[in-house]
């Protein structure tokens, strides 16, 4: 029996690979994920030296360890990649993250009707309110990212221009705007 689960296995595993299931192949497809993931887990450095990225500075304030760890969670895959070494690349990368503006507004609307009707709260326990509902809240969102690569040496140059504030959106979890 273990044989025959071990052949089967094998054989699917093949079939796999063989559509192209196995993920990026091609180097383009990889500097496209591995720019993503930089995003995921907040590499404002890696995020700023691809062309095209001016968000400038995105304060998340108290909530930024919530949003470090919710980002964290962002998953990316190749949908399409087109392209040649000459004329450069576009890559396609379907991106699921969790955004949370709409828990921050709902939050943040709680909060303030609870000190309006003279609740006791200070700022401090108000953002710990607005934390505690982050942490748990949110909505599962996919979305299609557009990157343009160029080759550089031995490596990719990241074009963000057209994407950069889904890039933005995706590292702040949708707050970019909320904050």
């Amino acid at each position: 029996m273990k044989k025959r689960f071990a052949l089967c296995a094998t054989a699917l595993l093949s079939l796999c690979l063989l559509a192209g299931c196995g993920g990026p192949k091609a180097p383009q497809d990889k500097a496209a994920i591995a720019y993503m993931e930089a995003v995921a887990k907040g590499d404002a450095a890696t995020m700023a030296a691809a062309d095209g990225y001016d968000q400038g500075e995105i304060d998340l304030s108290y909530c930024a360890d919530v949003v470090a760890k919710r980002r964290a969670e962002a998953k990316f895959d190749i949908l399409e990649s087109t392209g040649d070494d000459a004329s450069g690349y576009t890559v396609t990368v379907g991106a699921t993250f969790v955004d949370l503006a709409e828990e921050f507004q709902k939050a943040s609307e709680e909060q303030l009707a609870a000190s309006l009707e003279g609740g006791d709260l200070s700022e401090d326990d108000i953002a710990q309110n607005i934390v505690k509902q982050l942490e748990k809240g949110g909505k599962e969102t996919k979305w299609k990212i557009v990157l343009k690569l160029t080759k550089e040496g031995e490596g990719y140059r990241v074009d963000v221009s057209q994407c950069a504030g889904d890039v933005a959106s995706i590292y702040s979890c949708g707050l970019k705007n909320a904050l």
